[in-house]
């Protein structure tokens, strides 16, 4: 799935210049600082479900660096994250019944689509919550 570029002829250049040359620093910025950050949105969606997602912060670069190819600047940050974790939400009532607790999504399940990594346990080390790293994930 592609992001489209998000232009509107009513956007005013200098607005849609200024959203899409946004640094990878500012936009990991809008991930995950807000009070209504889309980091904290989908953790609240996985956490319905019993599971604590995790981004390690390659994977958060990864996500900027993708929205800055494709010039859509921070308004193509939600469609690049809902397209990393579409799989994952479709799975989340199966793997809560299986006792998964931890999801983590890492560069590799950003670049590559490999699936996020599943942990019992809350031993991940990610960009939010430094910790020892897994001895081996779920499958």
């Amino acid at each position: 799935m592609c992001v489209p570029k998000l232009t509107h002829a009513r956007l005013q250049p200098q607005v849609h210049a200024k959203l899409s040359a946004l640094t990878e620093a500012e936009m990991m910025h809008v991930m995950t600082t807000p009070r209504n950050a889309l980091l904290k949105q989908y953790r609240a969606l996985f956490e319905a479900d019993g599971i604590r997602l995790h981004f390690s912060q390659a994977a958060l670069s990864a996500i900027a660096q993708r929205a800055r190819a494709a010039e859509t600047g921070a308004r193509g940050l939600r469609s690049i994250m809902e397209e990393v974790l579409l799989e994952s939400m479709y799975h989340l009532p199966s793997w809560s019944a299986r006792g998964v607790r931890h999801c983590l999504v890492t560069e590799d399940t950003v670049l590559r689509g490999k699936m996020s990594e599943l942990y019992p346990q809350p031993q991940i080390e990610t960009a939010d919550e430094p910790e020892e790293p897994p001895a081996a994930a779920m499958g």
